[in-house]
């Protein structure tokens, strides 16, 4: 398995900071042109990057635990996913964002469990690298 490269986005001010992959931020970009004109959820993301995304991590809150130490950011009026997982100091540390995707219903459908496992994957062979700019 090549390894996934990973850029840190360039956030100001945050507690985590967040670390993308290629494709993740094609389709970040691509759902923020088209399914987020307003950037309502961008600017969602932010906020909980700013506060740390340990504040926003729980069972009826925007951040949750899939399975395998992967998370999924997801604000409830959104059905778009950026799936990663905390690398560093726990839920303290950074956020690296592997794929994102939008969501068909609101139940994840086999496609997009089998996705969530290819991250799962990555994480669990340490399967990708920082790449610094």
């Amino acid at each position: 398995m090549a390894k996934v490269d990973v850029k840190r986005l360039p956030l100001d001010a945050c507690k985590t900071q967040i670390w993308i992959s290629e494709a993740a931020l094609k389709a970040v970009n691509k759902f923020r042109k088209r399914g987020d004109p307003s950037g309502q959820y961008w600017a969602c993301v932010k906020r909980y990057a700013q506060a740390g995304f340990q504040n926003y991590i729980g069972d009826k809150c925007p951040i949750q635990h899939e399975w395998g130490g992967v998370f999924r950011i997801g604000p409830a009026f959104s059905l778009f996913r950026m799936i990663g997982f905390f690398h560093g100091n726990g839920l303290h540390g950074e956020f690296i964002v592997i794929d994102a995707f939008l969501k068909k219903k609101m139940k994840l459908n086999d496609s997009e469990k089998n996705r969530i496992d290819a991250v799962v994957a990555v994480k669990l062979q340490v399967g990708w690298q920082k790449v610094y700019q």
